[in-house]
């Protein structure tokens, strides 16, 4: 059973709904929890506005007003920046959302734009010819977790390559969630079960672009079912997500759970 769907898109980023509609289809399929988390301030063409992130608090507190059993949070899917596992996002900006998910978009602005960019291209055509894991993402990664300010890794190996164990390990050490996305699981069912051995706790999100996406898991519980992982390893399978203790994760810049 699916408790929650904490990754989905508004017109807030490129999502084709509206917070209310994604909110109507989670509570029309009886989801304990819906998130918003909008693409990050740097992608350079769907990015969430800073003016915005108020305007959109206001909207989930009035949807969860309603009383209804689906609660609705804010999140954000920021953007890994650089090989030094910066995102587009700083630590007093995180604490506006109730969790952060981090992932490689290949249209976001790196600070070091030049080297990430370049090698950027260059992954794309390494991609092409099954390239191995790249140590740089993966060093990037592992400082994104480190940093203490994501909750959730999304799309893992989608768009680059990396060594997901050691991408697993930090995960597994820091308490940051997993994701096996909806739109599809960009991992071999190999490294799926690396992490699964490393210790990971998954989660399952759809990645909603549309209202009727919301809380479509069928491509990642094909692997699932597939691998045979049980539901304890997957956080939103077992019972709705514990997003207060991201929030006071972040509150108390606890780095290390």
């Amino acid at each position: 059973m699916l408790f929650s769907d904490l990754h989905t898109h508004t017109v807030f980023s490129h999502g084709k709904g509206t917070i209310e509609e994604n909110y109507n289809q989670a509570v029309k399929i009886g989801l304990s929890q819906l998130g918003i988390s909008d693409h990050g301030l740097g992608h350079l063409m769907f990015g969430m506005k800073k003016k915005n992130i108020a305007v959109m608090r206001q909207e989930i507190e009035r949807l969860n007003a309603k009383g209804k059993p689906t609660k609705v949070y804010l999140g954000i899917e920021a953007n890994l920046l650089d090989f030094d596992g910066n995102v587009d996002l700083t630590r007093e900006e995180a604490r506006l959302f109730d969790y952060v998910i981090v992932g490689y978009h290949k249209a976001s602005a790196p600070t070091n734009f030049g080297n990430f960019f370049s090698y950027n291209l260059g992954s794309m055509l390494r991609d092409a010819f099954k390239a191995p894991a790249d140590a740089r993402y993966t060093r990037a990664y592992v400082k994104a977790i480190e940093s203490g300010k994501v909750d959730i890794i999304s799309h893992l190996n989608l768009g680059v390559k990396t060594d997901v164990r050691e991408v697993g390990k930090a995960a597994r050490d820091y308490g940051v969630l997993i994701e096996l996305n909806g739109k599809g699981v960009a991992m071999t069912d190999d490294e799926v079960n690396e992490l699964l051995n490393v210790g990971v706790t998954f989660i399952v999100n759809s990645d909603a672009h549309t209202p009727d996406r919301v809380g479509e898991i069928s491509k990642p519980m094909a692997v699932i079912d597939r691998l045979a992982i049980p539901a304890c390893k997957v956080v939103n399978l077992s019972g709705p997500v514990d997003i207060d203790a991201f929030t006071q994760r972040r509150a108390t810049d606890v780095r290390r759970v």
